[in-house]
């Protein structure tokens, strides 16, 4: 019973509960419970649903203890330690599972399911070239490039940095994030660098508070912020020649499974679903099996742009390369197998 009255109000229930809630005024917004059964939430096993009430059964004690010494514990210590603990070892490794979580739990077929050579490729030109040293990792550059790219072609900054806000609210640094949102306002250097350490709380959504870095150390220099610039100027050229975009950062309501519990997708323009990546190498198997993914969860989501969808695309702005299936050239047998095995879907689904 403990563990359900954590569960219940942790940030992802509460997310949760203001996607599906109805009613007008915030104060009166409601979740009937036929919609609440529907929300899903994955437990650990009783034992270790015990343990972790246990856990936190003590810690109150623990801390009843302290405020009886007149120690000064606040609310919000209590709630940073409770976000800390049970967001790293329960909420994001056995309660949810993204799809590239997912996709490192299966052993695909050698080649993989979707093997990249099946994909035309299309080398783009625009005279630049990158500087070869960055200081900062490659998944944040990747995440960085992603959500500007979002910005410049559009969107609300709120929409694109969406994960990272989300991210910063769970780790309790929601103020901090706005700061660093404030002041992303184009491609300028400022833009660029605090939008690199905003999408550094992305990790927090996505693995858990465990592996989260300070963004403070995060610094990029001259020519990683050059390279930044470059490659989404890149992406607004290529949003040009294969757009207009129709949906970007969307997620896969509707659709998820026992097996896949959150996701999010990168664009669509009108006919293609894409994704982007910003690797030194080709794409392997697990990005297009990942895209698979994407395409054929989105095709049972709430989302009806997916039912105009013809072709898988991946789009490179470091290689400046676009890589792109047809789904009409997806053997049956392939679609079969990854609703099945790697998604979780039955014929009853």
């Amino acid at each position: 019973m403990i563990f359900l009255k954590i569960l219940l109000k942790t940030t992802y229930a509460i997310y949760q509960y203001k996607q599906f809630a109805t009613g007008t005024l915030i104060e009166k917004q409601r979740v009937q419970f036929p919609t609440f059964s529907e929300i899903p939430f994955y437990l650990p096993p009783i034992a270790e649903q015990q343990a972790i009430g246990s856990y936190f059964s003590n810690l109150d004690n623990l801390i009843g203890a302290y405020q009886e010494k007149n120690f000064s514990v606040r609310n919000t210590e209590k709630e940073t330690l409770t976000r800390y603990v049970y967001l790293t070892y329960y909420l994001k490794e056995i309660i949810m599972t993204s799809v590239t979580q997912r996709i490192s739990q299966i052993k695909q077929p050698r080649g993989g399911f979707l093997p990249v050579k099946l994909f035309s490729e299309e080398e783009l030109s625009d005279g630049k070239d990158l500087s070869t040293q960055e200081n900062v990792s490659p998944n944040l550059i990747g995440l960085c490039v992603d959500y500007l790219s979002r910005f410049m072609n559009g969107s609300a900054k709120e929409h694109a940095f969406k994960i990272s806000l989300i991210g910063a609210s769970m780790a309790g640094m929601e103020a901090q994030a706005q700061e660093f949102l404030s002041k992303i306002t184009n491609l300028d250097d400022s833009s660029i660098s605090n939008a690199c350490k905003l999408v550094g709380f992305d990790v927090v959504y996505r693995a858990g508070m465990a592996f989260y870095k300070p963004v403070e150390e995060i610094e990029p220099d001259e020519q990683t912020l050059a390279n930044i610039r470059t490659m989404v100027e890149r992406s607004l050229a290529f949003f040009v020649g294969y757009g207009p975009v129709v949906k970007d950062g969307f997620d896969l309501k509707g659709a998820y499974t026992d097996l896949i519990t959150i996701g999010d997708g990168d664009f669509l323009t009108a006919d293609t679903l894409w994704d982007f990546k910003v690797s030194k190498t080709k794409p392997n198997k697990d990005h297009t099996l990942q895209l698979l993914i994407y395409y054929l969860m989105g095709t049972r989501s709430i989302h009806p742009e997916f039912s105009s969808i013809e072709y898988l695309g991946i789009y490179n702005p470091r290689q400046n390369v676009v890589y792109r299936l047809a789904i009409s050239d997806i053997p049956q047998e392939i679609i079969a197998a990854v609703e099945k095995e790697v998604i979780g879907y039955t014929f009853s689904n």
